[in-house]
């Protein structure tokens, strides 16, 4: 089973350089990879928010407030979207016990999930920024909330496509 969950930059090359590619591609491991990969995604956004909430104390112990409602707002957002990548997912959907499904399915389903890890890492590279101070606070808050965005819509787009792929 393939563990990878390193986005990778090139998506013409072989299915097996997907992430999680060959974990759905074997029954068995379909369950599995999901887990993988839904708590690969969760560690990248939980230490985001950890960065972010430790730039917001700090700007509160020195007096700067005018990121804090932002700062707030988007880490409620970020807990949202956490509780949502981390619920188990419907068992029930055929995809978990079905025989092999087509590797032209499971290729778009990666590249859903491949677009995910790219996000998670943009997410983590402006918190490491707003950490580090190396970027004005609303203007990296603004881009977090950016990327979370794209980030919930396409798990919700991920969720849809595990639900209807033809089995």
């Amino acid at each position: 089973m393939n563990h990878d969950t390193t986005p990778i930059s090139d998506l013409s090359g072989s299915p097996d350089q997907i992430p999680c590619f060959r974990g759905y591609r074997d029954v068995q491991y379909r369950r599995e990879s999901d887990q993988l990969f839904r708590d690969k995604l969760a560690e990248m956004l939980q230490s985001s928010m950890e960065r972010l909430d430790r730039h917001l104390a700090r700007q509160v112990d020195r007096g700067i407030l005018s990121s804090l409602a932002a700062g707030e707002r988007l880490k409620s957002r970020t807990d949202q979207t956490l509780r949502t990548i981390r619920a188990t997912p419907d068992n029930s959907s055929p995809f978990f016990d079905a025989c092999p499904c087509d590797d032209v399915q499971l290729s778009r389903l990666a590249e859903l999930e491949n677009k995910l890890l790219q996000n998670g890492n943009a997410i983590e590279q402006i918190s490491t920024a707003l950490a580090n101070n190396d970027s004005p606070s609303l203007d990296a808050i603004g881009a977090f909330a950016r990327s979370l965005d794209e980030l919930g819509q396409t798990f919700a787009l991920r969720s849809q496509r595990i639900e209807s792929l033809p089995v």
